[in-house]
């Protein structure tokens, strides 16, 4: 009877244990999902700023075209 009892508490204690397992790993895995997508969001914002940077830069570059155009062809006021 104390030998079936104690298998008994045994097989309770496995049992209480791997649901503990299980519930931790189910948390990792929720976690690692959670870091991947934070990790996709980063990299699209950063894509997004990578982007706007660009085109400043490229507005940048077309203003200074610009300037440079109307330099040849306004008069010199200093002259």
């Amino acid at each position: 009877m104390i030998v079936a009892y104690l298998l008994n508490a045994n097989r309770a204690d496995r049992k209480e244990y791997q649901e503990a397992i299980d519930r931790a790993e189910k948390r990792a895995d929720d976690a690692a999902r959670r870091t991947d997508a934070a990790e996709q969001r980063a990299e699209g914002l950063q894509q997004a700023v990578d982007e706007a940077r660009r085109a400043r830069r490229a507005a940048e570059d077309a203003l200074a075209l610009v300037e440079r155009e109307l330099h040849r062809y306004r008069p010199n006021s200093s002259a």
